[in-house]
């Protein structure tokens, strides 16, 4: 296939945002009580660079209180990129939804492009329990024809 197909969330008003961090004394949550309680089980995630790029969730420190538990794992590859396993468990009134996304990372890829690739598809799995949610009028569709090559 010529064409790579690129799907990206923007999250309109929320990405322009003042970003916020779950630390004491500086924890601005947009609209706490409606957005989605998130559980990140992820020992290869930047949690601050997660809380400060997406902020229309709420990140929550025991599993038993969230929404939707996010698992990921990961395997280095025999090229020296890595594949990435991740399960989005739905707990609560998402309890009968779950999804497993399975994508690779490029060897080289710099821990920039490593944290950008997992967020951004962590955001994608995470699409149908927004939709769920008062945010889904906030969710907007952006197909990249020419995506940048690695």
């Amino acid at each position: 296939m010529k064409k790579i197909f690129t799907i990206l969330i923007c999250l309109s008003g929320f990405l322009l945002q003042e970003s916020y961090s779950q630390s004491a004394g500086n924890t601005i949550v947009p609209d706490c009580n409606t957005a989605l309680n998130v559980y990140l089980e992820c020992p290869y995630c930047d949690m601050d660079y997660f809380r400060d790029n997406f902020t229309s969730v709420n990140y929550v420190y025991d599993r038993n209180d969230a929404d939707v538990h996010v698992m990921v794992s990961m395997l280095s590859t025999g090229i020296g990129g890595s594949s990435y396993y991740t399960i989005l468990k739905g707990k609560k009134r998402f309890a009968t939804h779950q999804d497993t996304l399975i994508f690779d990372v490029p060897p080289r890829a710099t821990e920039e492009i490593t944290r950008s690739i997992l967020l951004q598809k962590i955001q994608l799995g995470l699409v149908p329990y927004l939709l769920k949610t008062s945010y889904s009028d906030s969710l907007t569709l952006f197909i990249s024809e020419n995506p940048l090559k690695e």
